[in-house]
């Protein structure tokens, strides 16, 4: 089963090129290049269904070394 997700987009655009050239209106575009990256991050939460059988779990011996070396008063169940 799937319980819900979050979806993460980083965009980054990245200018280099001559110093002062590159900033030049209309032939300051021969002087640059620009880098373009998108990144995408996504988290989903999945959840597992597991069936427990209803049958005591405890064993005779482990109750009875409960008893002998436990202090606790309330009996031993779960």
């Amino acid at each position: 089963m799937v319980l819900g997700g979050l979806i993460e987009q980083i965009n980054s655009n990245q200018e280099s090129g001559v110093p002062f050239a590159k900033d030049i209106p209309l032939i300051g575009n021969f002087f640059k290049s620009v880098s373009k990256k998108s990144e995408i991050t996504e988290t989903v939460i999945f959840i597992k269904a597991t069936i427990i059988n209803n049958e005591p779990a405890i064993d005779n011996s482990d109750q009875n070394f409960y008893k002998i070396f436990s202090t606790d008063p309330r009996p031993i169940s779960f």
